[in-house]
């Protein structure tokens, strides 16, 4: 296979997203791998879980639209609750439809996506 490129987890081969958060500046650094996977210009992406991607474009565009309007939403979030921390902000951002199993991971994710929301207005 020419052209093809091994992303591990940064994709899933379907689905939307794998990223959870784990540090500050994941955010910044998660969007920044998309970017650079999506320069390389690859044919084909061999995720680790899931089936090859073929429309490598298509695909990654998918995944920054997908954490841009997350960030997005975390944005209106702390404009509207400037005092919130995350935990009171989970509700408003994921709703009340996330599984018990996955509010960990949601928690996770939110926690560092307020991080980058907050530390980007502290640059502005």
């Amino acid at each position: 296979m020419r052209n093809a490129l091994f992303v591990g987890d940064l994709v899933l081969g379907a689905g939307n997203t794998t990223w959870v958060g784990g540090y500050p500046g994941c955010v910044a650094d998660y969007l920044a791998s998309l970017d650079r996977v999506a320069a390389l210009r690859p044919a084909i992406l061999l995720p680790a879980h899931g089936p090859m991607v073929l429309e490598p474009a298509v695909h990654l565009e998918r995944y920054c639209a997908h954490r841009r309007g997350r960030i997005c939403e975390v944005e209106l979030a702390i404009e509207s609750r400037p005092n919130a921390d995350p935990e009171e902000l989970l509700t408003t951002v994921y709703g009340e439809s996330v599984s018990p199993a996955l509010l960990p991971a949601a928690r996770a994710s939110l926690v560092a996506l307020v991080h980058h929301v907050r530390d980007a207005r502290c640059r502005s």
